[in-house]
């Protein structure tokens, strides 16, 4: 695994369609990805939006209930795969769908390990 994205999630059904709709934009014909989303006691339709908008790509979720952003990005690195960790918020989204691509070659040929 190439990378884990990680996305914790507090209730947050009105917010996360563009980080979603973004995620499958993302060039990764060359990338092998995985998505955690972690929902911290998520009491509203998150969860149903992730398995609808996510369709196709590698993607897990993981139901906590830590009350916490930091815990929760900790319970995603707990289980990621990837050589290289990417936290990303659920209310946020990606504008430069080659990011991957262009990123984790330099991040391998420079021996980074934080970018």
């Amino acid at each position: 695994m190439d990378i884990s994205i990680i996305i914790p999630c507090r209730n947050l059904e009105n917010y996360i369609t563009p980080l979603l709709s973004s995620f499958q934009l993302l060039n990764l014909d060359s990338i092998q990805a995985e998505f955690i989303f972690v929902l911290d006691d998520c009491a509203d339709k998150t969860k149903d939006i992730i398995e609808a908008k996510m369709q196709g790509l590698n993607f897990i979720i993981i139901e906590d209930c830590v009350h916490s952003c930091g815990l929760a990005r900790n319970r995603g690195i707990e289980q990621a795969q990837g050589d290289y960790i990417w936290l990303v918020d659920g209310d946020d989204w990606i504008i430069y769908y080659n990011i991957l691509v262009d990123c984790l070659p330099v991040m391998r040929q420079d021996n980074l390990n934080i970018i």
